[in-house]
Order: structure tokens, then sequence, then C-alpha cells
């Protein structure tokens, strides 16, 4: 059995520079940070796998107390699912990366 090291580290940059310098054989991250990594560094061999290592309920921090804007934005989920535009916002950031141009 091959053995194998674990290294940490402090932000998702440092993760993606050891990869591309050869000082790490992979990255384990949120899917969307793997695409976006990849988006970011066209040209450079860096790949992400097609389906994610597991499934995990994504989250989003809203200010406590604030029971009107939590009611907007789950509205505002909620008609974007029933109206099938939730997978336009997913091709403009996930897919596409032409935003990434304008962002250093």
């Amino acid at each position: 059995m091959n053995n194998h090291e674990i290294i940490l580290v402090d932000n998702y940059v440092d993760g993606v520079k050891m990869v591309l310098d050869d000082k790490a054989d992979a990255m384990v991250a949120d899917k969307p940070i793997c695409v976006i990594s990849v988006l970011k560094n066209q040209g450079k061999d860096l790949v992400t796998s097609e389906e994610p290592l597991t499934i995990e309920p994504i989250g989003m921090a809203l200010p406590p107390g604030d029971a009107q804007f939590l009611n907007l934005v789950e509205n505002y989920l909620a008609s974007l699912q029933l109206s099938g535009s939730l997978p336009q916002p997913e091709k403009k950031w996930f897919n596409d990366g032409a935003w990434m141009l304008n962002v250093e």
C-alpha cells in the first residue's frame, strides 16, 4: 500500500499553487472552488472531477433577526427553482467562466 501525505493549507489559492508547482498531486475542495480554479488557470492542465466526492447541503449566511429578509431570500430562491431559472446562474458562474476576465 502506498503512503500518502495530507497537506493542510490556509486557503484554496495555496492549495492550487501546490498542485501547479507539483508539490501536491491533488486538492480536495468544494466543487465550485475546483471549477473556478480550473477556469482561473486555463491552459495549465488542471481538471476537476465531473461528479463530486460527496453531496452536502449548501447554506447561505444571512444576518440574524431579519425575518423579512429571510422570507425574501427564501421566496426568491423558490421562485427561481419553480420557474426553472436556477440553472442559468449556475451556467454563468460555474460553466462559462467569462466573468473571470474581470476579476484579479
